[in-house]
């Protein structure tokens, strides 16, 4: 990634996770219907339904960058995690709007994730 992405401090990041668990608890979320996402879902034999569950395990850990403005103005901030799902690691981004959590994407990531809060792993 040459750009350069805003980094949230952890405790941000904390807070923005405790919120995406509450709307996911009251089954206030949606998956906004983009063919990539489908796809992505399909070809990693996942339900819609298994969706909320991956969710709700994002972690500081899983964070890559954000919070975005929203490209289209609306009053909303993107964050972006890059959870693995067995062997894949995907690209998610979602924001809270209107009571709502909103997922944009769920699809493999194309591209490496910067995790400036992973630990570094010893080999």
């Amino acid at each position: 990634m040459s750009k350069r992405y805003p980094i949230a401090s952890r405790e941000e990041v904390e807070e923005f996770l405790l919120m995406l668990r509450l709307r996911l608890a009251e089954d206030r979320w949606s998956l906004i219907d983009r063919e990539k996402n489908l796809e992505s879902i399909s070809d990693l034999n996942m339900l819609l339904s298994d969706i909320p569950g991956v969710l709700r395990k994002l972690s500081v850990e899983d964070y890559a960058y954000g919070p975005l403005d929203d490209d289209r103005g609306r009053s909303m901030q993107w964050w972006v995690f890059g959870p693995q799902v067995g062997r894949n690691t995907l690209y998610v981004k979602v924001a809270i709007h209107q009571g709502r959590l909103l997922c944009m994407s769920f699809h493999r990531s194309q591209f490496p994730l910067p995790y400036p809060y992973k630990e570094a792993t010893q080999p």
